[in-house]
Order: structure tokens, then C-alpha cells, then sequence
């Protein structure tokens, strides 16, 4: 993901931060499932590796969304 050309150099850095967690939620799942599901012709997912990549990457799973300030 980080090596992707549309993402601005500092969300790469962040990304790439082992110091950082990365999350990611059920409802973003959903909205992937959603475009899949209605065919967007600009949404290309492959959803196994997505769900492979996810497991692998060391990002955390979170059921709701939640902020702390810093």
C-alpha cells in the first residue's frame, strides 16, 4: 500500500512509522464490500489479498472508531 503513487509522501512516512499503530475497521470492510458489490468500474480489489495483506501487515483490527489526542 505505501508504495502506491497517489498517496502523499507524508501518509507514506506515517505508514510506514514502526512506531505507529494503523487501524482499520468493520466499516471500512463494509464500504469495500459495498463498491465490490455494485461493480464500480474504478474500484478494482482483490479481497483474499486485501484480507491476507491486512493479517500480515501488523495493522489492528477495531470494531469502533475511537480518538486520542496527542
Amino acid at each position: 500500500m505505501a508504495a502506491s503513487r497517489k498517496l502523499p509522501r507524508g501518509v507514506k512516512s506515517q505508514l510506514l512509522d514502526p512506531h505507529n499503530d494503523i487501524y482499520y475497521s468493520a466499516a471500512s470492510l463494509w464500504e469495500i464490500a459495498i463498491k465490490r458489490g455494485l461493480r464500480c468500474t474504478d474500484f478494482r480489489i482483490d479481497i483474499d489479498a486485501l484480507m491476507e495483506a491486512l493479517g500480515a501487515s501488523g495493522f489492528l483490527w477495531t470494531v469502533g472508531v475511537y480518538f486520542s489526542p496527542r
